[in-house]
Formats: C-alpha cells, structure tokens, sequence
C-alpha cells in the first residue's frame, strides 16, 4: 500500500517574531506542511497598523489564548472539568521554549509521525496539553511545531 509522505495540518503559531511571508515556517521539519490562513496576515496587518516595529512580538488573538483555566478529565471520561485555582501555565512553557499554535483539529498525518505520538515517551505532552481548554485545536499543531 502507498503511504503518505506528508502531513497536511492547518496551523497558527501563538506568537510570532518581526515579518513572516504567508505560508512560510522554517523552523518546521521538511516533511510537515504547514498552511498558514488569512488570520496570520490579518495579525500582521494589525501590528503595522498600530506602528510596531519590526522584531515585535505579535500575538494571535485567538479566544483561546486568553482562557487560561486548567481542566482536568478522570481516566477516559470525556467531560473536562474546571480545576479552581489553578491556572494553564502557558506563559512558563513559552517561557522555558515550547511553542504554542493552533488549528483545526482535522489533520492529515503520516504513519510516522502518529507513531511518534504514539510512543509512551509522549505521555506528559499529551497530558499537558490536554488541560488546556483548547486541547483540540491546539494539540497537532503545539505538537509540529516543537519537533
């Protein structure tokens, strides 16, 4: 049978440094392909509207982002569950490298690289970003974005 040598995922990152083209992400593996939609140049235009010189951090405003409640499931239950007083420690993963991003969670993968997250060494990522309120939409993409 033919296997696919690309993975086609939809992605967003959550921060981006100084002027990127549409489309292109260097810091991916040669093998992921990457689509960056409109939302990225609008986030661009955005920052030039407002003066921000090159090298500036923009951010993507996606709701998500700005919720940063931690939810927790019990084994296989499938209805997360607020934890009060805690919060997602989004700004201390970036912080310490982990880059965040976003996209739908329809994705076309190749057997590679669902074996990667497959293998039990990617336990914790998968429980970190499964208490994220935005798990869904957030998991392929965080996930390419940090190989």
């Amino acid at each position: 049978a033919r296997q696919r040598n690309s993975n086609f995922i939809h992605a967003l990152p959550r921060c981006e440094v100084g002027e990127r083209e549409v489309g292109s992400l260097e810091l991916l593996a040669t093998d992921v392909q990457i689509d960056i939609h409109e939302d990225a140049k609008v986030a661009r235009d955005s920052a030039k509207a407002h003066h921000e010189p090159a090298g500036v951090v923009s951010r993507d405003p996606w709701y998500w982002w700005g919720q940063n409640k931690l939810v927790a499931s019990c084994g296989g239950e499938f209805r997360p569950v607020e934890v009060p007083g805690i919060k997602f420690p989004l700004h201390a993963l970036e912080r310490r490298g982990l880059v965040f991003a976003h996209g739908p969670e329809w994705v076309i993968l190749t057997r590679e690289l669902v074996e990667y997250v497959s293998h039990p060494d990617m336990a914790d990522f998968k429980r970190l970003i499964g208490m994220h309120p935005g798990s869904d939409e957030i998991f392929w993409s965080t996930l390419v974005f940090n190989i």
